[in-house]
């Protein structure tokens, strides 16, 4: 074999592997990989927002366990959301998809059951996403019209829900409007994110420095001793003790919750088994040491802590930087805050539509075909993109009529994201770590376990505690209406399940082929076979050897077919994924006289009114005596083949093969894939049909090590 052949068959090119392991998913490729680490891990650092979220809501650590719980609880939190992110990276390290979470469960848990959970995950992840999103814009919301306050105390246009609505429903269209236009230059979004997190990070500094001069050298002003920031207790709430200390544990996982978001933009980082995992606890460790710094100096600048709880904006951080830095000061740090906060919404926006537009490929949403699609001309999910935003600016609605319930709304992310973490862990732990699959390269080793069950337990710990209201024997103002707003969304989800999620869930067209695609073709060159095993592998007797491929599961709708040997015994029963074989590109086999285009795979495309077009396995049946094309039956198609051009309208009970060069190389999708796919079952039948040059093709897979000898030189050695 010469150098260039092995080179084209052994690809070690990232972009190549990348795209084979998201087949192995049941995926194309579509989106490019535009992100570096640096670049994900400034994505992931805005999103988390650590340090801005605690000062966002530094009212709620105040009252409930104060200077206690907003620093040492953020240590406990810290450890145990590091032991979740590690779990988490170790599994998007086997299963690097855009859907996280929820693939992950159905995998692990090979059942009608876990595909049900699956769903449930799916749902619960996406609403928290959505519910994310909104809370970022209604922050940001409130801190655009809290500046009006700081000049104007007097001012009441702030809690006018219309005005609210108004300006939460601009910062949704703008923020959307960004994410679709930005992928239109491949390099803008990247960009993007590392200008908004060099400047969340130089922003951090500002504030720092800026709170701990200002008190230093301002007259009237004074640090909190040293026993107040590390050690004072503060239950304001009419709670027990214990139960404050679970409850003031909210802030520190609301700041450090949605690492998730480089788990949904996998498929646009390059290698993603190795990098994903690094950015995810990476995200999470620069996360809490910012927010445990921006903590401890709030409370050593901090004057008076009612002041601060009870400011007239609402907004207890915007007090604090006015009490300390000024009118004039404050409101430039704020406006600098406010610019940074929709630079972090754009972040949180675009892994929120990744999700949306990952469930609604693998079928989980209402009109997934149309939502699924990636427009060619922005190079986005613009139809997701655009259904995402009008979900959120629903949530908006709320502004002008209902604001407790809103509020609960958005308390319900940390709620929804955390179970979303815990449930692929639980999965884990009860189906055995021997089920993850192999190919991941982060892999805890003996830590795994551990790390797994303390996962598990703060997940549940703390979204009990979620739920917990603001005090005892609420009022219904008081009460927290977030167990209700999560109940709602179990009652959604499920009632989707029995409409549509059950047939179309994972349960996909497109999804079929790539998976057999993915297992058919063979990372490197064959090994040379023992010379006295050369004999089990001619093509007579239809004996091909593959290399070994990574486990899998294939699809519970791979349908199973009798095989037949070229000698007439039948063969036990075999998935379609068994009986596909690649030969290796770039040879290409003569088709009466003309030569086979350099792009591998079978198409399928659907019609009428389909404008997708997948790749396909046709499985050949030499049992049954005609094709069988996986969740086809019935339907009126068009098989394409590199070459060969097939046309047969409803069942596939025969097929028709005409000799004719396929002109439009659009209609095969993996135009980088490496191989003719064949069907060994019936091969020798399927090629008379095509009318193909059996000789050539024998020649061809002798010389890529499929096959080690020609039908004829054995002929010869045994007489025949």
């Amino acid at each position: 074999m010469d150098v260039e052949t092995e080179a084209t068959l052994k690809p070690t090119d990232q972009t190549t592997q990348d795209a084979k392991d998201l087949a192995e998913f049941g995926h194309e490729e579509v989106l490019a990989r535009k992100f570096n680490i640096w670049s994900m891990l400034a994505l992931a650092f805005c999103v988390l927002g650590t340090w801005s979220t605690f000062a966002q809501d530094l009212s709620d650590g105040l009252i409930n366990g104060g200077p206690v719980s907003i620093l040492w609880g953020l240590a406990l939190v810290t450890f145990c959301n590091t032991c979740v992110a590690l779990s988490l990276g170790e599994i998007c390290s086997s299963m690097p998809t855009a859907l996280g979470q929820a693939y992950w469960v159905y995998r692990l848990w090979d059942s009608r059951f876990g595909r049900f959970l699956s769903y449930m995950c799916a749902w619960i992840n996406v609403f928290g996403w959505w519910t994310l999103a909104a809370s970022q814009v209604a922050f940001m919301t409130n801190f655009l019209l809290g500046m009006k306050v700081m000049f104007s105390p007097a001012w009441t246009g702030a809690s006018k829900g219309w005005l609210e609505f108004v300006v939460y429903i601009a910062c949704v269209f703008a923020l959307t409007l960004i994410n679709v236009m930005g992928c239109r230059k491949e390099k803008f979004l990247p960009w993007l994110n590392n200008f908004v997190g060099i400047w969340f990070f130089g922003l951090f500094f500002v504030f720092c420095l800026a709170l701990l001069i200002s008190v230093g050298t301002k007259e009237g002003l004074s640090y909190q001793p040293a026993s107040f920031a590390f050690g004072k207790w503060i239950n304001q709430t009419g709670w027990p003790d214990g139960v404050v200390w679970f409850i003031g544990l909210v802030q520190a996982a609301y700041g450090l919750t949605a690492f998730d978001a480089v788990i949904h933009l996998v498929e646009e980082i390059p290698a993603p088994r190795k990098n994903a995992p690094k950015v995810i606890y990476l995200a999470v460790i620069s996360g809490a040491v910012s927010g445990f710094v921006l903590m401890v100096v709030c409370l050593f600048c901090i004057q008076k802590v009612n002041t601060v709880v009870n400011s007239p904006s609402g907004l207890p951080f915007m007090e604090l930087v006015q009490e300390t830095v000024g009118q004039t000061g404050g409101a430039v740090l704020i406006a600098l805050f406010i610019t940074n906060g929709l630079g972090q919404g754009i972040s949180i926006v675009t892994t929120a539509s990744r999700l949306t537009w990952g469930f609604a490929r693998d079928g989980g949403l209402p009109f997934s075909t149309y939502l699924s699609e990636v427009s060619p001309y922005w190079k986005a999910p613009v139809r997701a993109l655009w259904f995402q935003g009008a979900i959120i600016a629903l949530v908006g609605v709320l502004f002008l009529f209902a604001e407790t319930v809103l509020n609960a709304i958005l308390s319900v992310s940390t709620i929804a994201l955390t179970i979303s973490y815990g449930l692929p862990i639980m999965t884990l732990l009860l189906m055995g770590r021997d089920k993850l699959p192999s190919g991941g390269q982060f892999n805890l080793g003996r830590l795994g376990a551990p790390a797994n069950w303390v996962s598990l337990v703060y997940c549940c710990v703390t979204t009990v505690f979620f739920f917990f209201p603001s005090a005892p024997n609420p009022s219904g103002g008081d009460m927290n209406y977030a167990i209700g707003v999560f109940g709602v969304m179990l009652v959604i989800a499920v009632s989707f399940w029995f409409v549509q999620g059950s047939r179309t869930y994972l349960n996909t067209e497109e999804s079929i082929p790539h998976v057999i695609q993915a297992h058919a073709i063979a990372n490197d060159p064959l090994p040379e076979p023992k010379k006295e095993d050369r004999r089990a592998y001619t093509m007579p007797q239809m004996k091909i050897k593959m290399e070994e491929v990574r486990e899998c599961q294939p699809p519970n709708s791979l349908p199973k077919t009798k095989t037949t040997t070229m000698e007439g015994s039948e063969a036990p029963p075999t998935s379609a994924l068994d009986t596909t074989v690649r030969a290796a590109s770039p040879v290409k086999p003569v088709v009466s006289g003309h030569t086979l285009p350099r792009f591998g795979g079978p198409s399928i495309t659907l019609n009428p009114g389909h404008k997708r077009k997948a790749p396909v396995a046709a499985v050949w049946s030499a049992a049954d005596k005609r094709v069988k094309a996986p969740n086809l039956r019935g339907r009126r198609a068009t098989i394409t083949t590199p070459g060969l051009e097939t046309s047969k309208h409803g069942p596939f009970d025969d097929i028709e093969w005409h000799n004719s060069v396929l002109e439009d190389p659009e209609k095969i999708r993996l135009e980088n894939s490496q191989a003719l796919v064949a069907v060994y079952e019936g091969i020798l039948e399927t090629l008379a049909q095509m009318d193909l040059d059996l000789r050539n093709l024998e020649e061809m897979m002798v010389d890529h090590g499929y096959i080690t000898e020609y039908a004829s030189k054995n002929d010869d050695a045994e007489g025949k």
